[in-house]
């Protein structure tokens, strides 16, 4: 769980928050949502004027990938070339304490072109009342990727209970299963750059592996899946280890899955290696 410092303010306005919860607060709701709708539309148009007035001067903030930011951060970026096409703000949800505020709002987005690729996003601000209006303070913002269509959920399933039946046969070094989850002009490329064509070499490659591994020589975590708009194709990025008799190494991976008439089948998988370490030291 991630918390903001600066909600430890919240702990200190607690008991005055009885009276202020008592007051009508659609006002002050509907200033904090028209900012977070003013901070969206920034990203598009590139007028900064209404962020640099309720963005505070103080303000700190903690992006997608974990790295922190200032308000000239921010409206910085709001100034670069990548902006976004489109913004749309699906709901933005307000928790009052006394003068201080939490909000979560909800997006989803079209990048900037060329690519112009569709995003989600979900922000949390945290909002003190100065001088009579509302500035943001801290805030977190988390990319939850690409849309995932509700049609799409079950074929999502299906291929996470491949990935899951994949492993065990792994494991178990199970070769015949293993090469039936497989295209049979699949086309694997390994960590160290060797390729791997057809399910033929697959075999070869699989019976080698067995003999150089532990008995669970690999597991491949799937991270994300995402399904094609017409639900033939797909692609899954997560991470694998190897783990040998006297090493283990890891990194992260993509699988083109196609849907056939015999369900779904990887068409290809390529692999790149991040870390390596010998197991004594990896203990």
């Amino acid at each position: 769980m991630r918390i903001f410092p600066g909600l430890l303010v919240l702990g200190c306005c607690a008991l005055s928050a009885g009276a202020a919860g008592r007051q009508d607060r659609a006002a002050d709701r509907a200033e904090i949502e028209a900012n977070e709708r003013a901070w969206s539309m920034a990203f598009v148009t590139g007028d900064t004027s209404e962020p640099q007035r309720f963005i505070a001067e103080d303000y700190s903030g903690v992006s997608a990938d974990g790295a922190t930011y200032t308000k000239k951060d921010e409206i910085a970026n709001m100034h670069g070339p990548a902006h976004t096409t489109r913004a749309n703000v699906d709901s933005v949800q307000v928790t009052f304490l006394g003068d201080v505020a939490v909000s979560r709002t909800a997006e989803h987005d079209t990048g900037p072109a060329p690519e112009l690729r569709p995003q989600r996003s979900l922000s949390t601000d945290v909002w003190v009342k100065r001088g009579g209006r509302w500035q943001a303070v801290e805030g977190m913002y988390a990319d939850l990727g690409l849309p995932v269509r509700a049609e799409s959920a079950p074929e999502v399933e299906a291929i996470r209970s491949l990935r899951d039946a994949g492993n065990k046969a792994l494991a178990a070094h199970d070769s015949a299963t293993l090469a039936g989850m497989f295209e049979p002009d699949v086309r694997i490329v390994h960590a160290d750059g060797s390729t791997v064509t057809g399910r033929d070499g697959l075999r070869s490659d699989l019976t080698k592996t067995s003999r150089e591994a532990d008995p669970a020589a690999r597991v491949q975590m799937p991270g994300t899946i995402s399904i094609s708009e017409d639900g033939r194709s797909a692609m899954e990025h997560g991470r694998w280890a190897d783990v040998y008799k006297d090493r283990v190494s890891g990194g992260d991976y993509a699988t083109q899955w196609v849907h056939t008439t015999m369900g779904w089948k990887i068409r290809a998988e390529f692999y790149v290696q991040l870390y390596s370490a010998e197991r004594d030291r990896a203990r």
